[in-house]
Order: structure tokens, then sequence, then C-alpha cells
């Protein structure tokens, strides 16, 4: 398979996922009635974020490999990677701690939004920005992939590199669940070790 063909599936695989996570969210628009035969569809319409992490692994994963000889190829994907994500969303959060709906955050809120740290904490998970705990997630892949790349060098170590992670991804939900017990939270569900067997796999 050509390098081209490889690309082009991978761009077909980003759209399916993000056709899913739209749908997923169209439900929330008022007066909208989802019909029937969609529902199954459109309820698990949460997976598309979950392809998007596997596909995203898999592109870095490639790019880097691609990419090892050159000179300062560590360095070069560390600035790829944060001006890929960071410029667009400081704007956003630029604006959304100005004019945002909930207020004005407080600066501790704001420097762990710029530094996507509010993975790591109850009731900040979120993000100011809406939907931004994806990228809180993704961030803290990306810091950790090359370490990930340098465990899984062979298909033994690689499947005891995901067996590893599914146990802790398996001992944190409890864990998440005693730190913030609050009925409805999204603290487990959004966090960076809940989602990492997918970028793992």
């Amino acid at each position: 398979m050509s390098s081209k063909s490889n690309l082009d599936f991978v761009d077909a695989l980003r759209g399916i996922a993000a056709a899913h996570v739209a749908l997923y969210h169209l439900r929330y628009l008022p007066n909208l009635m989802v019909p029937e035969f969609l529902r199954p569809l459109v309820e698990v319409g949460w997976s598309g974020v979950t392809l998007f992490f596997i596909v995203s692994a898999f592109t870095l994963s490639r790019s880097i490999e691609l990419r090892k000889d050159q000179a300062s190829s560590l360095r070069s994907y560390f600035v790829r990677r944060f001006f890929r994500i960071a410029p667009l969303f400081y704007v956003w959060l630029l604006i959304m701690s100005v004019w945002g709906r909930d207020g004005q955050p407080t600066v501790f809120v704001i420097a762990l939004s710029a530094l996507f740290g509010f993975n790591f904490f109850p009731g900040k998970e979120a993000g100011i920005v809406p939907a931004s705990w994806t990228l809180g997630v993704e961030m803290v892949f990306y810091v950790l992939l090359p370490i990930l790349l340098c465990v899984a060098t062979t298909w033994a170590r690689s499947l005891t590199l995901f067996m590893v992670t599914l146990v802790i991804a398996y001992f944190w939900q409890f864990e998440a669940h005693q730190i913030d017990p609050v009925p409805g939270s999204t603290f487990h569900q959004f966090s960076f070790l809940h989602h990492l067997p997918v970028f793992v796999l």
C-alpha cells in the first residue's frame, strides 16, 4: 500500500470520527428529534473521540518513525505538536476566560488550561474551552509518546505495555471515583489514565 493511500485511509477514519461526534452532539440541540433508527448510532457517538485518539496515536507513531534519523527529531516533534494545537486553543482560552458563560475563571484555572493540566484536577477536567478535555488528554499523550515508543520495541513488549495500561485504567476508575465522588462527575471519563489503553493500542 502506498504512503498516499495510507494517508487517505487515515483521513477517512478522521472523517468518520468527526461525523460520529457531530451526530452525538446534535441530540443536545433544542427541538431536534433524533429518528428512532439513528438513536443506537447517536447514543454511542462518544466512540468517535476514541477513534480520534487511535488515529492520532497511529499517525504520530508513524511520523516519529519516519523522522527518527533526522537531526533534532524529538525537538521538532514537540514543536510541531505544540504549534498544531496551542495557538488556536489559546485564542479560544482568551475568549472564554473573558466572555465565557460561567463568569471569569480564576488565574489558577486559566493557568491549568494554558498548561493543559486541567485533566488532573477534579471539577476542572472539562476545561474552560468547550470540549477541550480531549486536548488535555492528547497533550499528555504527546509528552509520553516518545517514552512509550522506547518501551514498545517488540510485539511482546508492546502487548505487555498494553496489558499494564489496561490494569492501570481498571484500578484508576475506582480511585477516580474516590477522589471525586460527586454524582455525575466527569473526572474519570475525561481523565488521561482512562484513555491511556486506547492510545497504547
